[in-house]
């Protein structure tokens, strides 16, 4: 492909969309910790009284074992459901509250903003006006006209507003009067109607009244605080909500820009031609705003739809805004869940019910807007960093952290630094994961299916990748805490990570399966897909299609080989286990085997394949952890003459898959590195030949530490 196409960014999901399912998280999680906060506040003495009779039910000797803690841990969450349930109450009244608000203050946006402007309908002697705005909007496939208001002769601005089946556009008299001049008139009605077209205006007006009812519910909570007479109360809720108001603010500025962009871009498709807005545009651009009123405003400047408009591939996509909104919200929401699903249904199972529920959110505000910029890539021949959403995510998560809001009553919890650590690595990690699969995908373009279907599986994997790294923040540091109160070494918790990690393993094979097919898929040789490109095809385009599926296949299952070879050398050098002690340390070293071979290939993945590697060393990684646990465990039973025991096969299997994911997190960020590289393709003999090269020398160095270590 030598000419850079035109995209058709219409094709795909908009980031207004995303926006606005941010805008209505932010709404139900404004409700939502409003609820709960209130509940805390004005319950503090019964929950205090209901957890030292849990205690006390539980008291008793020192527990001396990990099984014995969590126990106890699971007759206090039974104990203390009744008051986890009227927290999940208050949580869903304050949910409520907040959205009946919001949209009876919608309802009351059109009179308000009639009587403000001083807007009437246009009268019988602009009746050839309204004629063409009729027409216009037939083109555009509307089966109904909105009705044409005017304001006085000041007002210079067109804009739609209104309710579903009562829409109004307000066009200035000076654009009325000058109906006949088509290269005016015109482009400016299509722009709003485009916007009716699309379906954004209620989004648009949505946003505005969240805006104005959100402090409203916020200064409910104000009252129960103030009568407490306590200062300290009133600082700690007033700063986490002035947080949230400013992200709402945010997102609100972000989704009413974006609205704007698509509804030019909808005008010059439907026109086939860009130029008759564009012109329209140069003659406001030169009274274009002063710079900090331009970050502030909620319409893009006139400079800017006009970039836009000539090359859609410059339109703003995942930002730093979207991923700091909707981490931040993710992570505020997820305990929230945890504690309401928890006070209904099993304990255990909460967390990945509230991770399922999270993900979603990441997915479509920051994954399903990584894999829309890759097609968008695709089609023009650009290369987006995805560094922006990296930060905004990792940002975000840290904030959720920090803005706890069970720390309302009571200290602030000690800051943990390895948490926060591990908050930095599964962010970034997911994010470019997404990022790297999303490439990969748009590779394999050409044998994709159009439209619906690829956003769906596109939602899907995201939601995903997001909800297994929400998951593992909130799992991991309970996890670790637990081990370290009760004492015991590294070896425990490694045996059985397989076994705990085991519900989210399973869905981790969808996002698998996906990256397999997209390796199959981007070898096939066609034009870029028509539906992705607003111009004429102009040959094949310039993808990657090297290392096929094969090649990876075999590389891993070869490495996988190599940890177990590794093994075996461990075991000639120094002989079978003489105690119980020292075959769980041989255990360890298979597990470390295992992890650290398949940690090897992907980082060669990551490191040789720019933008779609950190996708490849996920499929090659999980291989060579899934057979080097398998041919391990053979050698062991076959071998090595022990028992044949399929659950000692899976879950020691599971733990290297396990350990090599959570490290996997740590090497993804290397990909920002690598992701402006010039080649493309990588020959399957060459990552092959790289791959098992660190395969053979990780598994040479684990065998002889191990064996040094037991000499």
């Amino acid at each position: 492909m030598t000419t850079r196409l035109r995209p058709n960014v219409l094709a795909h999901p908009s980031p207004t969309t995303g926006r606005f399912l941010l805008l209505v998280a932010a709404l139900a999680s404004a409700g939502l910790l409003t609820g709960s906060s209130f509940y805390t506040i004005t319950h503090q003495a019964e929950f205090s009284a209901a957890m030292k009779t849990c205690l006390a039910a539980i008291r008793g000797p020192e527990a001396t074992s990990t099984e014995e803690m969590l126990a106890r841990a699971a007759l206090v969450t039974e104990c203390l459901a009744p008051q986890q349930r009227l927290d999940a109450i208050y949580s869903l009244a304050g949910a409520v509250a907040i959205g009946v608000l919001g949209l009876i203050v919608m309802l009351f946006v059109p009179m308000v903003l009639r009587r403000r402007r001083r807007l009437r309908p246009a009268g019988p002697n602009m009746a050839a006006a309204v004629a063409r705005v009729g027409e216009l909007a037939a083109e555009t496939g509307l089966r109904r006209a909105p009705t044409v208001m005017v304001g006085p002769m000041g007002h210079r601005d067109a804009f739609v507003f209104g309710l579903p089946g009562r829409y109004q556009i307000v066009l200035p008299m000076a654009l009325m009067v000058r109906w006949r001049n088509s290269e005016l008139f015109d482009p400016v009605v299509r722009h709003e109607i485009a916007h009716l077209r699309r379906h954004d205006v209620l989004m648009a007006w949505l946003a505005a009244s969240v805006w104005l009812a959100a402090p409203a519910i916020f200064a409910v909570l104000l009252v129960p605080l103030m009568l407490r007479l306590d200062a300290s109360f009133i600082l700690q809720y007033s700063w986490r909500m002035g947080l949230l108001i400013g992200l709402v603010w945010l997102v609100r500025r972000q989704l009413l820009r974006s609205r704007e962009h698509d509804a030019d871009l909808h005008v010059a498709r439907q026109m086939r031609d860009w130029r008759p807005l564009w012109r329209v545009l140069s003659a406001t651009a030169a009274h274009s705003q002063v710079s900090w009123r331009r970050w502030i405003s909620n319409h893009p400047g006139a400079a800017h739809r006009q970039q836009v408009l000539v090359d859609p591939a410059t339109g703003p996509g995942v930002s730093f805004v979207d991923g700091l909104v909707a981490a931040f919200l993710a992570g505020l929401l997820f305990p929230v869940l945890v504690r309401a699903v928890g006070a209904v249904t099993d304990f255990n199972l909460a967390p990945i019910v509230a991770a399922l529920a999270t993900g979603p959110l990441l997915g479509l505000a920051v994954g399903a807007g990584l894999w829309r910029q890759a097609l968008i890539d695709h089609a023009a021949g650009t290369r987006r960093w995805p560094g922006g959403a990296v930060i905004g995510v990792v940002t975000g998560l840290l904030l959720a952290y920090f803005t706890e809001f069970a720390s309302i009553i009571g200290d602030d919890a000690p800051v943990s630094w390895p948490t926060i650590a591990l908050t930095v690595v599964v962010g970034a990690g997911a994010v470019l994961l997404s990022a790297s699969t999303g490439r990969l995908w748009a590779d394999a373009a050409a044998g994709l299916p159009a439209g619906r279907t690829t956003w769906t599986i596109g939602v899907v994997v995201n939601a995903l990748f997001f909800g297994i790294a929400i998951w593992l923040l909130g799992f991991l540091p309970v996890y670790l805490d637990v081990f370290t109160t009760a004492g015991v070494g590294l070896a425990y918790p490694l045996v059985i990570l397989g076994a705990i990690v085991a519900p989210i393993a399973y869905l981790a094979i969808i996002p698998a399966v996906v990256t397999m097919y997209a390796l199959v898929a981007r070898r096939k040789k066609a034009d870029v897909p028509a539906w992705l490109i607003d111009s004429a095809h102009t040959g094949i385009a310039d993808v990657a299609r090297k290392p096929g599926l094969g090649a990876v296949l075999a590389c891993s299952v070869a490495a996988g080989l190599v940890a177990a070879a590794g093994v075996l050398m461990h075991r000639f050098a120094v002989g079978p286990p003489v105690d119980d002690t020292d075959s769980l340390s041989r255990y360890l070293v298979w597990l470390s085997a295992g992890t650290l071979v398949a940690l090897a290939v992907s980082f060669a993945s990551v490191v040789m394949i720019p933008r779609s590697g950190g996708a490849i060393g996920l499929v090659a990684g999980a291989v060579t952890a899934i057979t080097a646990g398998l041919f391990i465990v053979s050698i062991n039973t076959f071998g090595f003459g022990n028992i044949l025991d399929l659950k000692f096969w899976w879950t020691t299997t599971l733990a290297i898959t396990a350990q090599w994911f959570l490290g996997y997190l740590l090497i993804l960020p290397l990909a920002l590195v690598t992701w402006f590289a010039p080649w493309r393709d990588v020959p399957g003999w060459l990552h092959t030949t790289v791959s098992l090269t660190a395969a053979v020398t990780t598994a040479t160095l684990v065998a002889g530490v191990a064996i040094a270590a037991s000499g």
